[in-house]
């Protein structure tokens, strides 16, 4: 993906720029750092700074510190500054991505940072109330307890029981947890649900009305949830480059990679960089999604040859019965 944003990049103009700098790249585990984004661009331009959030670490949190700032610097150039505040709890060395610029047309990309989150050292606390030493020969374990928690303890408990069944309800009722005795609804195959999506897609004329970006956003994800469900990998969650490379690992697709890379490539620059492709573009990245998932259909099992298969029950019984 980022291949895709730095070939829009290149179109800004000399005068477009925006760096990004931060206030010290190693830090505690939990501390917050600051980031500062600061773009150079003429005065008067409509832009937009923006950030590469799906190849953003997880483990790095990031919120705005404070309004952005304009200031003239003069040569009919101003400069634009946000701040933002970074937190992360999981210690490591992360790479924090490039910011996208955008002055109409033209887009260009900031330095990427690097920040290293140090664990932080517990082998120094100690325990100074030790339950032991307080309690007296007599006391019991509740002793210690809060007075309105021992006054109110079986109205708790009752909550207690009641949040975790509403828990389960829900998890049984959103298919998070499965029940032996309830029926299972019969779940639509990947190429199936493929192929109904795609002829929902196309019914919508997304592109026809000018919602390029809606387009492809809904191409891809059909794209990357079938790939997800057909061959177990989490593809919603991957970036461009990582699914291409998880991709080209399984023999069997190397004659459909181009396919997937041409439409992936297409949609990068349409969300990122904001590319208005023509009506044959379009067509063409639909009919790449479609072929891919017609040559990757998975083969039909024969009804005779699935009827003559025993079930497991049935397995299991006929081997106790050998035994």
């Amino acid at each position: 993906m980022l291949s895709a944003v730095a070939g829009g990049a290149l179109w800004a103009a000399a005068n477009n720029s925006i760096t990004t700098s931060i206030e010290s790249s190693v830090v505690p585990m939990g501390s917050y750092v600051n980031l500062q984004v600061q773009a150079v661009e003429p005065q008067g331009n409509q832009t937009e700074i923006l950030r590469l959030t799906e190849m953003w670490p997880k483990e790095v949190e990031i919120r705005p510190d404070s309004s952005t700032t304009v200031k003239e610097i003069g040569n009919g150039l101003q400069e634009v500054t946000r701040n933002y505040k970074l937190q992360s709890f999981d210690s490591g060395v992360y790479v924090i991505p490039p910011f996208i610029h955008i002055v109409g047309a033209d887009t260009t990309l900031s330095n990427a940072l690097s920040l290293k989150v140090n664990p932080i050292d517990v082998s120094h606390m100690e325990d100074i109330h030790p339950m032991a030493s307080v309690m007296g020969p007599g006391s019991k374990w509740y002793d210690f307890l809060p007075d309105w928690l021992t006054d109110n303890w079986k109205w708790l408990l009752t909550g207690i029981i009641l949040l975790a069944a509403g828990i389960v309800a829900v998890l049984i009722l959103t298919k998070r947890i499965k029940v032996p005795f309830l029926p299972e609804k019969k779940v639509e195959p990947p190429y199936d649900q493929a192929k109904r999506l795609l002829a929902m897609l196309k019914e919508e004329h997304l592109w026809e009305k000018g919602q390029d970006k809606e387009y492809y956003s809904e191409l891809t994800d059909i794209l990357r949830r079938y790939i997800g469900r057909r061959y177990d990998i989490n593809a919603l969650e991957m970036t461009s480059s990582q699914l291409m490379a998880h991709l080209s690992d399984i023999p069997e697709l190397a004659p459909e990679l181009s396919k997937v890379k041409a439409v992936l490539d297409t949609a990068d620059f349409v969300k990122f960089a904001k590319m208005q492709p023509k009506p044959e573009v379009n067509v063409k990245a639909y009919d790449a999604t479609d072929e891919f998932i017609e040559n990757t259909r998975p083969a039909e099992v024969p009804e005779a040859e699935e009827a003559s298969s025993p079930s497991p029950a049935e397995h299991e019984t006929n081997l106790k019965t050998e035994n």
